[in-house]
């Protein structure tokens, strides 16, 4: 399997829950994100956190922490690509890098090995070697689009940086003009990519876990 490296998106402002950092919101015991990072760092070989605030707290969870550069641009495209950049610049020999969002505390074990398995899949199809190469994959459940739940080759590094110079700062935008092949999953239970959005989205997730356990 190719050598992955993980990164998990934390600096979005949660409007709707009173601009606090979501991932850290406690939910079962532990903050959002330490479920993201319970199910994320046994699908990576390496792993680190993008933020822009609340330094401290995120440190306390143990991973590096990636600060968005260039600081004035903004979006999940520009964490994409800030953590790209890190791992570069630590010598990392990663073909990939896999992304989780913050706020999703629920996803599949192996969502990183069915990424890879699509991009193979496409490989199988004649796809040239240079287009395959710079192929990201991206997750659907159901209708709905799961961007966020991708994996990026790091031979589209200098890709990434044009699109951030072009004021792009969403996957979705990115890949109408970028290689990229849709990993589709049926809709799923909940809490399977269940979106923690509002105080009342929240609770529930609270409730659907603690159903899972007692199933368990």
């Amino acid at each position: 399997m190719a050598a992955t490296v993980g990164v998990i998106l934390a600096g979005g402002r949660a409007s709707r829950m009173g601009n606090v950092d979501k991932p850290l919101l406690p939910l079962a015991g532990k903050p959002i994100i330490q479920h993201v990072i319970d199910l994320a760092h046994l699908q990576v070989d390496d792993m680190t956190i993008s933020v822009n605030r609340n330094l401290d707290a995120f440190r306390a969870l143990g991973l590096p922490l990636i600060l968005d550069q260039p600081a004035n641009c903004e979006g999940p495209l520009l964490g994409i690509y800030s953590a790209m950049c890190w791992f570069h610049e630590q010598g990392t020999e990663a073909d990939y890098l896999a992304c989780f969002p913050g706020d999703v505390p629920a996803f599949p074990p192996d969502l990183v090995s069915q990424l890879t398995e699509s991009l193979e899949q496409t490989a199988d199809t004649g796809t040239s070697s240079q287009a395959r190469n710079r192929t990201v994959a991206w997750c659907q459940t159901g209708d709905q689009m799961q961007p966020l739940f991708s994996l990026w080759p790091f031979a589209i590094l200098r890709d990434l940086e044009k699109a951030i110079e072009g004021r792009i700062h969403g996957p979705r935008l990115f890949f109408r003009n970028h290689p990229n092949v849709t990993l589709k999953l049926p809709a799923p239970s909940p809490p399977l990519f269940s979106n923690i959005n509002t105080p009342e989205q929240l609770a529930e997730a609270q409730q659907q876990l603690e159903h899972k356990r007692r199933k368990n």
